[in-house]
């Protein structure tokens, strides 16, 4: 029995382990981690400010809204109405899969008779729960949530159309010379 010890293969390893205990250490080390972490994640401030920013974004849109009517911007604001309008169309949709699963309800349930609005109240709670954040990729919840930052980045876009496009049209400065009139004669 002792001669099958000693011909086991990995039993070098380990006289070899003992002599040199900064080659083989069979405990790994820990992690050596300060009590604080200095790195700052995105996500536990995105979820954090969540209720903040959802009430912000339809200020600033409305805001936005009724500064590029009264500055005339039609390009801007079309942008901004374009952005409502995705709004809406997720609200109607949500209403059509509240009603379609209606049509697929048992007859006497309680979702087969839907009332007018609960497909919105269920989007609008999605946007609200800022848990939608981490839902899974391509998931409804998933992309009520994250449509709120990149209705962020729309208006970003909108306002940089305004503030750095060039003007086209009577708006636009034109420079040269100005058209001469002729003299009649007499």
């Amino acid at each position: 029995m002792d001669v099958a010890w000693r011909a086991l293969p990995w039993r070098a390893s380990l006289q070899y382990a003992a002599r040199c205990p900064w080659v083989y250490d069979p405990q790994p080390p820990l992690p050596s981690s300060p009590p604080f972490s200095l790195t700052l994640s995105p996500m536990p401030i995105l979820m954090s400010a969540w209720p903040a920013l959802l009430w912000l974004l339809p200020a600033l849109v409305l805001g936005s809204a009724l500064y590029f009517l009264a500055k005339g911007d039609r390009r801007s604001l079309g942008h901004v109405m374009a952005l409502v309008a995705c709004f809406l169309i997720g609200a109607l949709l949500m209403e059509f899969f509240v009603f379609m699963a209606a049509r697929m309800a048992r007859a006497g349930s309680a979702q087969a008779n839907p009332t007018l609005g609960t497909g919105s109240q269920q989007l609008l709670q999605t946007l609200a729960n800022p848990r939608s954040l981490m839902a899974p990729a391509g998931s409804l919840a998933f992309v009520a949530a994250w449509s709120v930052p990149v209705s962020y980045l729309w208006l970003v876009v909108a306002w940089g159309l305004h503030l750095f496009a060039r003007r086209s049209g009577p708006a636009r400065k034109k420079g040269g010379k100005s058209p001469r009139t002729r003299k009649a004669k007499a």
